[in-house]
């Protein structure tokens, strides 16, 4: 698998990042101050793919800042995106503990994707050593499993109830408040991504967002996607809000 040029980046900046995770937490300070030393720090420019379904598991990549997307179908408008990671998230914790190679593409969908590479036999050793660590990391990879089982659930709910429960989604994982209390996500999806995140078709997805952006729902800008009120757009789908853990 190709890795772009490292960066410079102090290994205490790796340290905090395997700090928040949940799994890699559980490992003594020893330990992860070994795999921080041990780590490579590099960038993913937006849309470019950190590795593409079928490449051999190489490493444990973690994101330090950006956000990163698997899918299958390639890294461009026609990619199925199935899950997004963030800051303090390995991309695919499955890969860890089965199969030799990745089962979906992954790809940068911010401008920028700054990650670290942990390499995969330390990582596997820390582990085996920690029990807690261990269960942790099996238990992730569980959730990110049932994550999966529930977004193939929704693909037999109505498009209007999909399409708002991903917007929901993303608000829940990336959104920022404005001042007049709406949630602007300012992910960089294309309207592809998005209609193919709720299993839906462009043209379906556009004409939904147009009936609510008419209701006053939604604004879409060049900015990002702006729900007026998570409370009120909820209620107008039955749909509750989602918990992180829930969300993409």
């Amino acid at each position: 698998m190709s890795r772009p040029p490292s960066d410079s980046l102090h290994p205490h900046d790796v340290l905090r990042a395997l700090q928040r995770h949940p799994a890699l937490s559980k490992l003594s300070d020893e330990t992860r101050v070994g795999l921080a030393a041990m780590s490579v720090t590099f960038t993913v420019r937006g849309a470019q793919p950190l590795w593409r379904s079928g490449e051999p598991v190489s490493d444990v990549r973690l994101v330090l800042r950006g956000v990163v997307a698997l899918a299958t179908g390639g890294t461009g408008d026609r990619a199925q995106i199935l899950a997004l990671r963030t800051q303090g998230e390995a991309v695919d914790e499955a890969a860890l503990l089965v199969g030799d190679t990745h089962a979906h593409d992954a790809f940068a969908v911010t401008s920028s994707v700054l990650v670290a590479a942990l390499p995969i036999d330390a990582t596997r050793a820390a582990l085996a050593r920690d029990g807690v660590a261990a269960m942790a990391w099996a238990s992730l990879v569980a959730d990110r499993l049932r994550a999966l089982e529930r977004s193939a659930a929704r693909a037999q709910r109505p498009v209007e109830e999909r399409l708002a429960r991903v917007l929901l989604d993303l608000a829940a994982r990336f959104g920022d408040e404005l001042e007049d209390g709406a949630t602007i996500v300012t992910l960089r999806l294309s309207r592809a991504q998005i209609a193919a995140m709720a299993a839906t078709t462009v043209d379906s997805a556009v004409r939904t967002l147009t009936r609510w952006s008419r209701a006053g729902l939604v604004t879409v800008s060049g900015e990002g996607i702006v729900l007026h009120g998570l409370d009120r757009f909820a209620q107008a789908h039955a749909l509750p809000e989602p918990t992180s853990d829930e969300a993409y």
